[in-house]
């Protein structure tokens, strides 16, 4: 396998053909779920918690939760009971 860094890739700005964003899907398949976006927040305690991990789910996006102070096996089990 080949390993890349930022010396070895160079992003040619181009002309772009759609007249506008919202005409582009950046959405990934991630095993049988569909995601919007392929960004994932900081798994840091300051950046999300479980009202946003639960809007994150709600409408579509991946997250990773934190580890602090969270019951994980209790956490996991009502996020997957939410579907």
């Amino acid at each position: 396998m080949e390993i890349f860094d930022y010396d070895n890739v160079l992003l040619l700005p181009r002309k772009c053909r759609v007249e506008s964003r919202s005409e582009c899907d950046a959405s990934i398949q991630f095993g049988a779920h569909r995601f919007n976006l392929p960004v994932v927040p900081a798994n840091m305690k300051t950046v999300v918690d479980e009202p946003i991990t639960e809007w994150l789910a709600a409408n579509g996006y991946f997250y990773v939760m934190h580890r602090f102070d969270v019951d994980n096996v209790a956490y996991a089990r009502k996020m997957r009971d939410k579907g």
